[in-house]
């Protein structure tokens, strides 16, 4: 298979990742309106409805920013390659956050309720908050820098990095634990900017 085609393929990774991602945030809303997290879980829906799509989302869009750092490679140089370790890296800790939402949550829900609805911004969540942060805030830098990799590069339609650089900018006005409507809102701009640049990979649109 050629390496423009799997560059394609990842861009159809990366939309149905994006569209996996709001799919579980969407049926979160439906099925649990605003109730706290350690209450949803307990739900026999809770795994195949949301952790399933959540987890599943994540490992698409991350074999869509290996098709984005390879149809810019050339571009980008030693840099660009730096750039998108630092982004792979953070991707993988969000995925292995999403890992442990998907399931180990319905057995916190059972034994530790409060670590599930736990505010992990409070300094008094220790190593476990700040980890789980980290996690989720480097993945959010990890688009940041690609977003600024593939407005820099060029490769791709200026507008696919613009939009990429917003719609996550925007998402980081939403606090982390979002529930109810304000997190589908914060998931479509999470999802946007995947989608936005896996159909610029999968159209193999160009710089115009």
């Amino acid at each position: 298979m050629s390496s423009a085609k799997l560059i394609r393929l990842s861009g159809l990774a990366a939309i149905t990742g994006g569209i996996f991602i709001l799919l579980a945030r969407v049926l979160q809303v439906v099925l649990f309106a605003s109730e706290p997290l350690s209450i949803q879980a307990l739900s026999p829906y809770f795994v195949a409805a949301l952790g399933i799509p959540g987890l599943l989302g994540s490992i698409l869009l991350a074999l869509g920013l290996v098709g984005l750092y390879a149809r810019q490679a050339e571009r980008i140089g030693a840099w660009g390659l730096a750039a998108f370790l630092v982004a792979y890296v953070g991707l993988s800790l969000a995925l292995g956050a999403n890992w442990a939402y998907a399931f180990a949550s319905p057995y916190l829900g059972s034994t530790a309720p409060r670590l599930l609805d736990a505010n992990f911004a409070d300094a008094a969540w220790g190593v476990f908050g700040a980890g789980f942060l980290i996690s989720y805030l480097l993945g959010a830098i990890s688009w940041l820098i690609m977003s600024v990799v593939t407005i820099i590069a060029g490769a791709l339609p200026r507008w696919v990095g613009v939009v990429m650089l917003c719609s996550m900018l925007l998402a980081a006005v939403l606090p982390i634990g979002t529930l109810g409507v304000p997190a589908i809102v914060l998931n479509i701009l999470l999802a946007l900017g995947p989608v936005v640049f896996g159909y610029a990979l999968w159209a193999e649109l160009g710089q115009g």
